[in-house]
């Protein structure tokens, strides 16, 4: 990829261009990432507070080392090996909550019919 910019007027200026947007996307991409893994694992944050430094940081160096690990541990087939095992967890979690969705909805269709007889009963009471 590298040879095709430098054949290009101007392809090292461009190069070196396209390596410091990827670094600000990068950086800006793992600051985000740690920042709301930290935010979740944190009790009692409130909505005005910021996770600790420290959290923050660890989150970071856990998302690294996953990467790391899977770059320099075999490539797209260790990537596949790993989403392959951690979907069969999810698989179990996603039918759970899609029971529990579908109970949800039966009860609110059923205290939503008892809602509308008293909103049509209420102005027929009104006029008597």
């Amino acid at each position: 990829m590298a040879a095709i910019y430098q054949s290009l007027p101007g392809g090292s200026i461009a190069l070196f261009a396209i390596m410091i947007i990827t670094l600000i996307f990068l950086s800006a991409t793992l600051d985000s990432s740690s920042f709301t893994l930290a935010s979740a694992a944190s009790k009692k944050l409130s909505l005005d507070q910021e996770p600790s430094g420290w959290h923050k940081i660890f989150w970071a160096l856990v998302i690294e080392l996953v990467a790391f690990s899977m770059m320099f541990g075999g490539g797209l087939h260790a990537l596949q090996s790993v989403v392959v095992i951690t979907s069969v967890p999810l698989i179990l979690i996603m039918g759970m909550a899609s029971i529990s969705l579908i109970k949800w909805i039966k009860e609110d269709q059923a205290g939503s019919s008892s809602i509308e007889k008293t909103i049509n009963e209420e102005p027929t009471k009104l006029t008597s």
